[in-house]
């Protein structure tokens, strides 16, 4: 009975002293959009879905070891690959098969409607011949096989998923315009914008934030068997302390889930149409929560 008694009190102390660890240690979260870096820095309020709830996932960490750095996506990966002792987290990441091999993940912070192909409104529509029955674009390498002459834009090191990251990846790159830059989301649009590019594939969310009372200028379009939402995430390193910094972000997405704070986080910034549809996603997340 001593024995088991001394065991439950090792055990104690070695969870007060990771505890204190995940306190004592900087955490380091890399960012790739000077928005976001603003935003968690308290130098700007949000304009999007994910400001929004990023800012209330920090708020209420309760951490103040936290460090926010502005860094390139590469830079990002390659600091997490090397550090095997602290933890380096980034945000709003989809999760890929590469990921999930190399990294951790927390629960979902935001829920995004897909990605649809834009273009402008006073172009053409689509021929027939690139559209399935419901008007939704059958793929991308059938878009470029008809449309051998025009560009799209995308952003360097940014995945849009595995659905169309693998469609984009069979797409030729002379139909391709590939931009980097430390705010991928306004570098693209700016592209599309000054119609140096035919398309754009973008979250309504996003082309809603840059079009503001312009989003008439342009036709959107399904892209056929695509995720019609997408989840984003915290993605660290594999550290032990990443493990501990994940465990407290989760107990705090947990308590915001069914909220209305955390719903406002993301209506606010959608059209009217798409608020009912993004709640019932959140709801529909949560009752598998709930099952599981």
């Amino acid at each position: 009975m001593m024995y088991m008694n001394f065991l439950g009190y090792l055990f104690v102390v070695f969870c007060l002293a990771v505890t204190a660890n995940v306190d004592a240690t900087t955490i380091q979260i890399f960012l790739d959009d000077e928005e976001d870096l603003a935003i968690l820095t308290q130098k700007a309020k949000p304009e999007n879905i994910a400001g929004a709830t990023n800012k209330i996932l920090f708020e209420q960490l309760n951490l103040s070891n936290i460090e926010f750095l502005g860094a390139s996506y590469k830079r990002t990966l390659r600091s997490m690959l090397k550090q095997d002792k602290s933890a380096i987290c980034t945000l709003n990441k989809v999760k890929t098969t590469y990921r999930e091999k190399n990294f951790l993940f927390s629960l979902p912070v935001n829920f995004y409607i897909s990605r649809r192909l834009y273009q402008h409104a006073d172009s053409p529509p689509l021929s027939k011949e690139v559209l399935d029955e419901e008007g939704n674009v059958v793929s991308l390498m059938q878009l470029f096989n008809v449309y051998r002459n025009k560009l799209i834009v995308t952003a360097d090191d940014l995945s849009y998923g595995p659905f169309l990251d693998k469609q984009l990846a069979q797409v030729d790159s002379a139909n391709k315009v590939v931009r980097g830059g430390s705010n991928h989301y306004e570098t693209v649009h700016r592209m599309f914008e000054l119609k140096r590019v035919d398309f754009l594939l973008g979250y309504p969310v996003e082309v809603m934030r840059y079009a503001k009372s312009n989003q008439d200028k342009y036709e959107s379009y399904l892209i056929a068997d695509s995720p019609r939402f997408i989840l984003g995430h915290v993605m660290c390193n594999k550290t032990q302390v990443s493990r501990l910094v994940l465990e407290r972000v989760n107990q705090v997405l947990l308590s915001n889930y069914g909220t209305k704070e955390f719903l406002l986080a993301h209506i606010n910034y959608l059209p009217v149409q798409e608020h009912r549809s993004i709640q019932e996603v959140i709801e529909r997340y949560i009752d598998q929560l709930g099952s599981n």
